[in-house]
């Protein structure tokens, strides 16, 4: 092969690579400006088991969890009454998290959710890597199954959950606002249900002596 020849070669392989790279970059850039915005979540699925967010049960989302977490134990665990008791927690704190929840990606690296417990953190987009980091120190790595202009699908790499999400409009948000706000003004004009409790066993003390 002449010289001139294989100078010709290594500069095609060169700039092949650089377009490459270009490419990935365009690409990366592309998947992080779809993923700003506010997601609301639609369902959840584990193997076959799939909790649709509009039967709006939450025990039976709770359960959901806790039968994804039990399979990440191994067989003596299973059987121990303390790692059950950890399950159970977590279980509650995953449905506290992304019941009937949405979460919104900003530029800067960072997002928060709107659910019954909001919380916020950070997050670092790589490729078909997703990985968050919530305001508690939790961390939740998700690979990008999908992702477009109306819905984002992702699946946590631990769990083997997946995750299905659909685009919201500021209009949705701000509705989306106003029934969280709402339901906590109503939640705040409830009777306290310990006191009512206590009140209750004073009453039938009460009444028993008499």
């Amino acid at each position: 092969m002449k010289k001139s020849t294989l100078i010709t070669t290594q500069k095609v392989f060169i700039l092949l690579i650089f377009s490459c790279l270009i490419w990935n970059i365009a690409v990366n850039a592309q998947k992080n400006e779809l993923l700003f915005g506010h997601w609301e979540l639609q369902k959840v699925v584990f193997k076959k088991t799939a909790h649709i967010m509009s039967t709006n049960n939450k025990e039976n989302f709770t359960n959901f969890f806790k039968a994804a977490l039990f399979k990440t134990l191994d067989k003596e665990k299973q059987f121990m009454v303390e790692e059950l008791e950890i399950i159970n927690t977590q279980a509650e704190e995953l449905a506290n998290q992304y019941y009937q929840s949405n979460i919104a990606f900003k530029p800067t690296g960072a997002f928060y959710t709107i659910s019954e417990k909001p919380l916020s953190g950070e997050y670092l987009m790589d490729g078909k890597k997703l990985q968050m980091e919530w305001e508690t120190g939790d961390k939740n790595n998700f690979k990008i199954v999908k992702i477009t202009a109306k819905e984002l699908v992702l699946k946590d790499k631990h769990l083997k959950i997946t995750h299905y999400y659909n685009h919201l409009t500021k209009m949705d948000v701000d509705a989306k606002w106003a029934k969280l706000k709402k339901e906590k003004e109503l939640e705040c004009t409830k009777p306290d249900s310990a006191r009512v409790s206590a009140q209750k066993k004073e009453e039938e003390k009460i009444n028993r002596k008499q």
